[in-house]
């Protein structure tokens, strides 16, 4: 379970303007088969760094991105295939979601908040659709750090997926 104070801690934290630090991350390969990761530290505007983005795809051309407070997920976006259909939790309804979800998605805070609230960090499984013009790795970014507060600049755009000449092996 999670406290009221760690809520409003949370809430707070996502309604205040942060920024990237200034180095682009570096993909590496991750802990999971066929995946590759790249983690980039956010500052609140005391430029204390408290959260991170995580930015993973695979080789089938899976695409998340993830933000982490306090070592657990609180945000997540996922671009997936579209024919991919994942269900939403059996209440869904009550939050004005679709009982499945077929293609990109996310997993908003707001939605999750009461699950979270009952059974701590650690997952999100409350699915949002996206907007259909959200297809594409650079799409998904800018929408994400708009709706995380993340001030973006020249040199976030300079961040994508690696080619697979640069991957790590």
């Amino acid at each position: 379970m999670l406290s009221e104070e760690d809520i409003f801690e949370i809430d707070q934290f996502l309604s205040s303007q942060k920024t990237l630090t200034i180095e682009l991350p570096n993909w590496t390969k991750s802990s999971r088969p066929d995946e590759y990761e790249a983690r980039w530290p956010l500052k609140n505007e005391s430029g204390i760094s408290i959260a991170h983005v995580i930015f993973r795809f695979n080789n089938n051309g899976q695409i998340s991105i993830s933000l982490i407070f306090r070592n657990k997920p609180i945000w997540r976006l996922d671009i997936v295939d579209e024919g991919e259909i994942k269900p939403n939790p059996h209440d869904a309804h009550n939050y004005d979601l679709p009982p499945n979800i077929s293609g990109n998605h996310e997993h908003q805070w707001n939605d999750n908040k009461e699950y979270i609230r009952r059974n701590g960090l650690g997952t999100l499984p409350y699915r949002r659709p996206l907007q259909p013009q959200i297809r594409q790795f650079r799409q998904a970014m800018g929408h994400f750090m708009s709706v995380i507060n993340v001030e973006t600049d020249r040199n976030t755009w300079q961040f994508d997926l690696p080619s697979e000449q640069s991957l790590p092996l």
